[in-house]
């Protein structure tokens, strides 16, 4: 197989870690077994396969990987046979950890058990019987906190509850529960939660990590809604534009660039306060091209709906309005993070007389055993860890788009980083990201994809993409291009997500629909 330039530099660089930013198609699979089996097969002292740590996402893909490496294997050995480190891997390609990351994770149990004094005999829950666990423990949690009769409790209750049954407070609770499992330290984060509400001041409340970031994505939208502004203009001075309209874009233009420099939040708030709009000119002419005419008019409507709708989701109402808010709801946030920790205590503990566990037991409990609290209050590698970390060679991970924080922490425990060399390998593709509903974590591949350096030349961790697709056609390539060039940048919010993606919806179908009765023209 001819590797392109790229491929081959994420194939043979070492003592670095690696982040393989592959787009669909682009060979990414070929990509990593040929990086292990150059590990195992080349050089002076070539590494053993079962001092490799791959991880993928699924089973199936583990059980594929596993078998493309055996072939390749196996015809290297069939170009040289008496090769006794070859025999040797083709040996022990079969317990070679080539795994999903939750079998790592038993794996890690069923050898360390005693550390945290875990039952050997456990086994993995079926999600049935969970969740008649999960239901049983909560409605007893709800059922003694009846009993108990605290004010905060029957706040909350009172705030929440529906009118004939506790399905709301249900939900929430078990929601919040299982949001906090996607954490490294559940309870720690738990805890955390009470800080948020609070604050003596609007001051104290401005600066607090939510606010802060509720800013950062305002100002996202800001830039996108401001990008949109800059090219009604365009519009407006391109030959044929609806010049007439000048003015009042510019006006347009002039408030939104204000409204994205604003500092802080009460800044901003003012802004949206004292927007108003210039009503377009009336006057026409017909030297403009009309189409360029309905889509100034088209563009500036979003543009108004667009902050429109900042304008309701983030200034209903005053700071000091906001503040007393949060404080009134400061007693029913702790009694439903007070609830939610009863709850966990209660299902860890059901869990435990029964020998069971879940899939996210698996990997709190193998971060357990991977990670010991440090004289200073943090965390550092366990001596198992460290065993793993002399252990593996390197540590490849595939799907690494769709890690969680619990999973990042594991990493970090068994690689060798913090001794000083770099050996973790990572491929993935953030725009195939599609377990957020699972609580994947898609910014942790977003932050070193803007950390890693790209150029081989410059030290430190290095970014490889590879964007060549040779999986699909060239018109289909360029088609997808074209839409999702559009689409799948990083500023955009939500919002402008799903407008743009209505819009271009509209555009397709009109395209289509065009085509079609082109196409019927023709064949009549």
């Amino acid at each position: 197989m001819n590797f392109t330039k790229e491929q081959q530099k994420a194939i043979d660089i070492r003592e670095r870690n690696l982040l393989v930013a592959a787009a669909a198609g682009s060979g990414k699979t070929a990509v990593l077994v040929n990086r292990i089996l150059k590990i195992v097969t080349e050089g002076e002292h070539p590494a053993d396969i079962d001092r490799l740590l791959v991880m993928t996402f699924t089973k199936a893909a583990a059980a594929q990987m596993r078998e493309r490496i055996e072939t390749a294997l196996q015809e290297k050995l069939d170009g040289d046979p008496f090769n006794e480190h070859l025999q040797k891997q083709m040996i022990l390609i079969h317990t070679a950890d080539i795994t999903t990351i939750d079998s790592f994770c038993m794996s890690v149990l069923r050898n360390h058990f005693s550390e945290i004094d875990l039952d050997p005999a456990f086994r993995v829950a079926d999600e049935g019987e969970l969740k008649l666990m999960r239901q049983d423990i909560l409605e007893k949690v709800l059922e003694e906190a009846y009993q108990e009769k605290t004010e905060s409790f029957l706040s909350f209750i009172e705030s929440f509850s529906a009118k004939k049954n506790d399905v709301n407070v249900i939900e929430a609770v078990e929601q919040l529960y299982q949001y906090s499992q996607s954490k490294p330290f559940p309870g720690f984060w738990l805890d955390s939660c009470d800080g948020n509400y609070q604050f003596d001041s609007e001051e104290e409340l401005l600066s607090k990590p939510f606010m802060q970031e509720i800013f950062v994505r305002m100002q996202e939208n800001m830039q996108e809604i401001l990008r949109y502004a800059k090219q009604n203009l365009s519009l407006c001075l391109a030959e044929g534009g609806p010049y007439m309209y000048e003015k009042a874009v510019r006006s347009d233009l002039a408030s939104i660039e204000y409204l994205a420099r604003c500092k802080n939040i009460q800044e901003l708030g003012r802004g949206f306060a004292t927007l108003t709009y210039e009503t377009l000119s009336r006057k026409s002419d017909p030297q403009v091209d009309i189409r360029k005419k309905e889509e100034v008019k088209s563009i500036r409507a979003s543009i108004k709906k667009m902050l429109e709708t900042v304008k309701n989701r983030y200034f209903y109402t005053d700071l000091s309005q906001m503040a007393a808010d949060m404080a009134a709801c400061r007693r029913n946030a702790e009694e439903l993070v007070r609830l939610t920790r009863r709850f966990s205590q209660e299902f860890t503990q059901a869990k435990r007389k029964k020998n069971i566990v879940d899939f996210g037991d698996l990997e709190h409990l193998a971060l357990e055993i991977l990670l010991e609290e440090l004289p200073d209050g943090g965390y550092g590698p366990s001596h198992t860890a460290l065993e793993y970390r002399d252990f593996y060679e390197e540590i490849l991970v595939d799907e690494y788009q769709d890690s969680n924080m619990v999973q990042e922490y594991l990493l970090n425990a068994v690689s060798k980083e913090e001794n000083g060399r770099r050996n973790l390998f990572m491929v993935g593709d953030v725009k195939q990201s599609i377990y957020k509903f699972r609580l994947a974590c898609p910014e942790i591949f977003m932050e070193k994809y803007d950390a890693y350096e790209t150029h081989e030349e410059a030290e430190g961790d290095l970014r490889i993409d590879l964007h060549q697709n040779f999986r699909s056609r060239r018109e289909v390539i360029d088609t997808v291009n074209f839409i999702f060039s559009q689409l799948m940048q990083k500023e955009v919010g939500e919002l402008h997500m799903m407008r743009r993606q209505r819009l271009l919806r509209a555009q397709i179908s009109e395209s289509l629909r065009a085509e079609r009765s082109l196409m019927r023209v023709s064949f009549c």
